[in-house]
Parts: C-alpha cells; structure tokens; sequence
C-alpha cells in the first residue's frame, strides 16, 4: 500500500469514527439539544458510511443503479454542517473556530459532489471553474488516493462530524481539534493543487472547431468494448439486466453494429487467468462478431494496478506465452503485442528497457507468432511524448521487422501523460520526416470527464482526433476509444446508467454518419 493509499485510508478511518461517535452521542440522553437535532446528527452519521460507502463500492462492482446515490451525496454534506452548528451554542472559541474550519471542508464537499452529480446524472456541464473542482479532487486523491484517480474517480472524500457534546467537555475540544486539523490539511491540499487544476481545465477544454473526417474507402473504425475478463455471457435474468451497467456481449455487438463500426478492440489484462471460462467467453464474442460481419483487434494490456505485480522478468515471460495462446485460440485479426509499452503500467510491468532490447523482442515475439500462424497480423500501440518513443518507432520501421501495423495513442487520461497537444505536435512531426509501409493507426484514449475537464473536455478531445485524422490520410484504422464507463476508467461515451455522453453527438456527426454514408 504507498504512503498516499495509507493517508486517504487515515482520513477516511477519522471521518468514520467521528461519525460513529455523533451517531453514540446523539442516541444518549441529556444535554441541551432538541429532538430534531439529534435526529439530523443521527441520520448523518448513519448516511456518511452507507451512502458514500454504496456509492463507491457500486462504482467499483459496476453496479449502474448505485449512481443514483451521487444525487444524495450533496444532502449528506449539508446536513453535516447543520448537525455541526447546531450544538454551538454554548461551545468555546476554540471550538467555533475548529468547526468553522470543518465546516469550510463540509462546504467544499456540498459543492463538489452538486457538480459532479449534475455531469453523472444529468449530464450537465457547469463550465471551467466548477469542473476545475472535479480536477482538482482528482490531483489531489492521485497524492492521497490513487495515481488512476483521474482516470477512475471512485475515491470519494467523506465530511466530517461533531457529537454533540457539551462546550465544557474535554472530549467535544479533542473531537473538533481532530476534524479541525483534518479538515485544514485536505483544504490546504486542495489549495495547492486549485491552480494547476484551473490551467489543466482550461487547456483541455480549449474551444475546436467542428470538423467532419474525411471519406475514405480504405479507413476502417473501432471502438474499444472493454475486457473479454469482464464479458457477461448470455442472459434472461431481468435482475442481471437491472443491475449490470453494461450490456451482456450480444448487446454490445448490436451497439457496435448499430454505429456502423467496422472491427471492435478487445483488451486482456496480462495477469488474467486464461481458463475455461474466459476462452467460453472468448468464443461466444468471436462467433457473435463473425456473424455481425466485425473484426477483432485483441489488445495485451498491462496488469492492473491492484493487482501484486510479479518481477518484470517473469511478466516478460507471461507476455510471451499469453500471445501465442490467444492467437491460436481466437484468432484475432489484429494482435496488438505490446500496448503502450514505454509508459505507465507498461514500463512498471516490463521493467525500463532499452530501445535497442524493446526493438529485439518484439521481433522475437512477431516471428514467433507468424511462424506458427503465418496470416496473424501483428501490432503493438505507441504513446508520443516519451523520450524512447520515436528511437523505438523508428527501430520498428524496417521490413525486416513482421509487424504488420504501429498505432499511436493519443492518451489523455492522466495529467501524468504529456497534454494531448504536445503529443499531437510530436506524432506530426514524426509523420512528416519518417515514410513507412506498415499500417498506421489512431487510438483514441480521451479523458475522464469526472476526474479531468468535464464533458466539454472529452468533446474538445474528439474534435481535435477528427483534425489530426483528416490531416493524415496514412492513418487507415481509427479507435475511437471505449464504449462504456468500466472498471478501467470512466472516459467512455456511455456512462454505467447507460446514458449518452455530449461527446458521443459530436462523434456521430463528426465521424459516424459521415463513414456511414454511401460513397
């Protein structure tokens, strides 16, 4: 567990107890405060645990009908700060100023989880400086959170509460010098971050113009569906329907085939258990996507990071044979070796290699393949902007190496990546200089619109991947991205309720209807 994981665990140990201790106060008799007030500080405290706690595990299990909880998440909050004044009457100036300060936290809390409702539920865009907060939680959960907050915003800070005590007790200034100096640090690490937030906002929510992708009878689209891991199989159950946040795998050909896709990008984790359930699964997508007429790019992605890692050795080795098996079982037409190799999850699993030993082994790994199954076409996915990227790019140009395809992605998941204009102002710079055989491609990775931006972020995003495409007519296959929100990231163009996102709209008239269209 890293030291941020271990502090947002302390402040979330903190909010409870403090919870736990005004539910305990409240219950028992005496003292100066009403029968409404109590009930409001017993109600609270009993709501911080379950609502927050069935918000985030929902979000986590993709439960779609747990999002609905977001709405009350507001409410909890400004209860909060009425259960904390209530009592205040005859308290302290001590205490007055340590719930003010906690107040201030509760405050912050309210308008944060307003705004963020209003995308999830409502799909409202409150503009730059609302969405700066949704940024700004996001950089501050990835220091005492998780480093995939941006990606995944299902850490969800708690308010804070005060039993109800009497101002001469001891223990009323020992709980609100907790909650106080709790209170003060999260504010202060919010603060910090506010301004880096409102520049990362304003950037990426940058206004494009509209523009239509080019007709060309040689481009073929995808989307990504998700993890086969993930794949519900065929089912009747009206439960499972109401529950599940994404649609069973007949569900998501008929969503791909109602879009006018061409192929469907499919992703296996690298530490996923390749039995016989998985391949079942793996085989029903397959037939399902040959009678739809659609083909199957099968990505290899790294672990997930809650996952234990093995040594990068023993996941080179893993790689390997994972390759080999899922091109004889599934047959893919596109195999992506590596994704995104060089960075992230992909540096931290493979280990720091040089380009010259990146270069060997994807040969090795190619050839492998190809002898055995000598149609297999073989890629693997780039992300411009990190200093390897274009010696590994260009090691991989030669004929000599069997790679059929090199995508590039345009990753703007993380504010830990370059910005997507500086690897835009990169790839074009490769494309212009360096000519090659191979088959080009984009991916589309864009951003979360709850951990970074807001929605007119991700619509930004894909105007701008429409410009790119059209100025680049090498680029024959365009990945539009994810489908749905997932327990890989919520930057899909669904959410887990299953409801449209602005910037599927701008996809539709930018890039759908225009492949789709006779020519």
């Amino acid at each position: 567990m890293s030291p941020g994981t271990l502090l947002y665990a302390l402040f979330g140990c903190i909010a409870l107890a403090l919870a736990g201790a005004s539910f305990v106060q409240a219950l028992l008799p005496g003292g100066p405060w009403s029968k409404h007030h109590r009930r409001v500080v017993m109600a609270t405290a009993l709501a911080v645990p379950l609502l927050f706690g069935g918000a985030a595990l929902g979000a986590m299990l993709g439960l779609g009908p747990t999002l609905l909880l977001n709405a009350v998440l507001p409410i909890v909050c400004l209860t909060a700060i009425y259960s904390n004044h209530g009592g205040l009457h005859d308290q302290r100036f001590g205490v007055h100023a340590l719930c003010t300060v906690t107040s201030l936290w509760n405050a912050f809390l309210f308008v944060l989880y307003s705004v963020r409702a209003a995308q999830l539920l409502f799909q409202i865009d409150l503009g730059t400086e609302f969405c700066s907060l949704l940024t700004c939680n996001a950089l501050a959960q990835s220091n005492i959170g998780s480093p995939d907050a941006a990606l995944l915003p299902l850490w969800l800070p708690l308010p804070l509460l005060l039993p109800p005590l009497s101002g001469t007790s001891r223990s009323m200034l020992i709980y609100a010098s907790v909650a106080g100096f709790s209170a003060s640090f999260t504010l202060g690490l919010h603060a910090l971050e506010l301004p880096t937030a409102y520049e990362l906002t304003t950037t990426m929510r940058q206004p494009v113009e509209h523009a239509t992708l080019s007709v060309s009878e040689m481009r073929s689209l995808g989307m990504s569906l998700g993890d086969i891991g993930e794949l519900r199989s065929k089912s009747n159950s009206e439960a499972e329907r109401w529950i599940g946040n994404v649609p069973s795998i007949e569900g998501r050909i008929a969503r791909a085939h109602e879009l006018g896709l061409d192929r469907v990008r499919m992703s296996v984790h690298l530490d996923e258990e390749l039995d016989q359930d998985f391949f079942a699964r793996a085989e029903e997508l397959r037939e399902s996507l040959v009678e739809a007429k659609l083909k199957l790019v099968l990505a290899l992605v790294p672990p997930r990071r809650s996952r234990t890692p093995l040594p990068p050795a023993q996941q080179r080795k893993r790689a390997e044979d994972a390759q080999w098996i899922l091109s004889e079982r599934l047959r893919p037409d596109l195999l992506i070796l590596f994704s995104q190799p060089l960075v992230g999850p992909g540096s931290e699993c493979y280990g720091r290699l040089p380009v010259a030993h990146w270069c060997a082994w994807i040969q090795s790994c190619a050839r492998t393949i190809r002898q055995a199954r000598p149609s297999q076409r073989c890629g693997i996915e780039l992300s411009p902007g990190h200093p390897q990227a274009l010696a590994l790019y260009e090691s991989l140009l030669g004929e000599e190496v069997e790679l059929q395809e090199l995508h590039f992605a345009l990753d703007a998941r993380s504010y830990h990546m370059p910005s997507l204009q500086q690897s835009l102002l990169e790839l074009d710079g490769w494309l212009l200089t360096r000519k090659t055989s191979k088959t080009l491609g984009l991916l589309a990775l864009p951003p979360a619109p709850l951990g970074l931006g807001g929605m007119q972020a991700q619509v930004s995003y894909v105007r701008r991947f429409v410009a790119f495409a059209n100025r680049y007519q090498s680029f024959k296959h365009l990945d539009l991205g994810p489908m749905w929100d997932g327990p890989n990231g919520w930057n899909g163009y669904w959410n887990a309720r299953d409801i449209e996102r602005p910037a599927l709209a701008e996809l539709r008239s930018s890039i759908l209807q225009v492949h789709a269209a006779p020519r």
